[in-house]
C-alpha cells in the first residue's frame, strides 16, 4: 500500500490501489474510538472480537477528521500510532489524487472565469482534511518537535516519512506540480495561457500556501541530511528527493514570478516585516495568517523569494540532487525553461 501511494506521487499516476475497496479488517467499537491513550488502546483491541466488521480505511480515517467526528462527542480521532498515520495519509491518495486532477484542468480552463469552476469546494474539504490530521499528530506526538529534536538513540523513521509525505500530499492540493514543471498540462496548452495562469497562482493564497509546504520541504531534507549518510539517507526516506525536487520547482517558480523587493545596491535583503518560511510551528502565528491572506515578502533560511535569488536557490538544489541522476535532470529542465 505504501509503494503504490509513493509511486503515485514519484510518477503524478492515478493510485492502483483504492483503499475502499480493500475491506480491511479495522476496530469498530465505540471503547476503541474513545480511548485517550494509546496504551489504553492497545489493551481494548487484543479484547476486539475476532470476527470484527470490516471497513474502508480510507473512509474511517476522513470521517474522524471530519468536524462532527466519528462517534459524536467524543474524539475525532483515536490516538494512532505513527504508522497508522502515515497509512492514513496513503489512504487520502485514492480519492484525492482524482480530485487534484479534476481542480487542476478545471482551473486552467476557467482561470479567466473563476466562477465557472465547480471544484473549489471539494478542494476545501481536503485542504482542511489535511490540516486537520496535522492539528491531530501533532497533539497526539508532537511530530514536528519530536523530530527536529536532539537525539542521539535510534530514531523512527516514521518521523521524517510522515512530514514529507504530508507537505507533498498538500502540494498537490495548493500546486499543479506538472504544470509548473513542464510549463504543459495538456496537448492544448498555450505558452501565453500558461504564464498567466503560473503568474496569477504565485500572486495568490494558493501559491503562498505552496511555497511555505516547499520550504518546510527543504528544511526536512535538511535535517536529516544531518541524521544519515546519503545512502542511508535515501533508504530511510524514499520520498527525500521527490520531495526535494517539489521543493525547488515551487520555489524558484514562486520567486520569479512573485512581485515585490527591497534592494541595496546588488544586493538583495529580506525586510524586518519578512515571513521566514522555514520556522517551527509558523502556521499558529497571526503573521503567517496575515501573509497568506494578504501577501508580503517571505524568506527562506533568510533568503528573499524574489527573482534575484533564484539562481542561489536553484544552485543549492542542484547541488544536493546531484546524486538522484533522475529528478536533477528534471531540475535542470525544469530550470532551462524558467522565464524571470
Amino acid at each position: 500500500m505504501r509503494v503504490d501511494a509513493y509511486l503515485c506521487i514519484i510518477l503524478d499516476r492515478p493510485p492502483t490501489l483504492r483503499y475502499q475497496e480493500m475491506g480491511q479488517p479495522l476496530p469498530v467499537s465505540e471503547a476503541l474510538w474513545r480511548a485517550e491513550t494509546r496504551v489504553a488502546r492497545t489493551r481494548l483491541h487484543w479484547n476486539e472480537p475476532a470476527g470484527r466488521a470490516r471497513s474502508a480505511f480510507s473512509t474511517m480515517m476522513r470521517d474522524g477528521l471530519d468536524t462532527a467526528g466519528f462517534v459524536t462527542g467524543y474524539l475525532q480521532m483515536p490516538y494512532l500510532s505513527l504508522e497508522d498515520n502515515h497509512f492514513s495519509l496513503c489512504a487520502f491518495l485514492s480519492e484525492l489524487w482524482g480530485v487534484c486532477k479534476e481542480a487542476h484542468e478545471e482551473h486552467h480552463r476557467h482561470y479567466r472565469s473563476p466562477e465557472r469552476n465547480h471544484t473549489a469546494d471539494l478542494l476545501r474539504s481536503w485542504k482542511v482534511y489535511l490540516h486537520e490530521w496535522r492539528v491531530h499528530i501533532e497533539k497526539t506526538d508532537e511530530l514536528e518537535e519530536t523530530f527536529f529534536a536532539e537525539f542521539s538513540g535510534d530514531r523512527n523513521l516514521f518521523l521524517g516519512l510522515n512530514l514529507t509525505l504530508y507537505h507533498l500530499v498538500s502540494l498537490k492540493v495548493y500546486a499543479n506540480l506538472q504544470l509548473l514543471e513542464r510549463k504543459k498540462c495538456c496537448a492544448q496548452c498555450q505558452e501565453a495561457d500558461v504564464e498567466n495562469v503560473i503568474r496569477a497562482w504565485a500572486q495568490s493564497s494558493d501559491g503562498r500556501q505552496a511555497a511555505y509546504h516547499a520550504a518546510q520541504l527543504k528544511r526536512v531534507y535538511e535535517h536529516e541530511s544531518t541524521l544519515y549518510k546519503p545512502g542511508v539517507h535515501r533508504l530511510s526516506n524514499v520520498l527525500a528527493p521527490a520531495g526535494l525536487l517539489a521543493s525547488a520547482v515551487v520555489l524558484c517558480l514562486y520567486s520569479a514570478k512573485v512581485p515585490g523587493v527591497t534592494t541595496e545596491g546588488d544586493a538583495v535583503t529580506a525586510p524586518v516585516e519578512a515571513v521566514e518560511l522555514t520556522q517551527a510551528k509558523l502556521t499558529d502565528m497571526p503573521e503567517y495568517q496575515t501573509w497568506i491572506s494578504q501577501g508580503g515578502l517571505a524568506t527562506v533560511d533568510g533568503v528573499p523569494l524574489h527573482a534575484f535569488s533564484v539562481p542561489r536557490f536553484s544552485s543549492w538544489y542542484r547541488d544536493q540532487l546531484t546524486s538522484c541522476p533522475v529528478y536533477s535532470s528534471r531540475l535542470v529542465a525544469f530550470l532551462l525553461t524558467l522565464k524571470i
